[in-house]
């Protein structure tokens, strides 16, 4: 946990994007040997949990010390799922899985 927190701190002095961040934290491939089924179960689980965070760091964002909590509680997390999710976006599209966590019109966009 302590090389995330430090790579964050890297990134963010060094003028990274949140994409940027999220990319790095995730191992290229990851998602190489699930199958169509599993890519979808996952990323359905994903999409569920990027969801849950977002409210809580938008509830946590309200109060006083919002960002700090924020940083420190969910912002790891939150940037994990999300490389997580493009890494199942790019074998689903590989190897021309379905993916459902995604809405028609994200759908359409690619």
């Amino acid at each position: 946990m302590r090389s995330l927190n430090l790579i964050f701190a890297l990134a963010a002095l060094g003028g990274c994007t949140s994409d940027q961040m999220a990319s790095a934290i995730v191992k290229p491939g990851k998602y190489y040997i699930y199958n169509c089924d599993q890519i979808a179960a996952t990323g359905r689980s994903q999409v569920s949990r990027e969801r849950e965070l977002k409210v809580l760091m938008d509830k946590a964002g309200q109060g006083p010390g919002g960002e700090l909590a924020i940083a420190l509680a969910y912002r790891n997390e939150y940037l994990m799922v999300q490389g997580n999710l493009r890494e199942l976006e790019a074998a689903a599209v590989e190897k021309n899985c379905k993916m459902p966590w995604r809405t028609e019109s994200e759908r359409a966009v690619q």
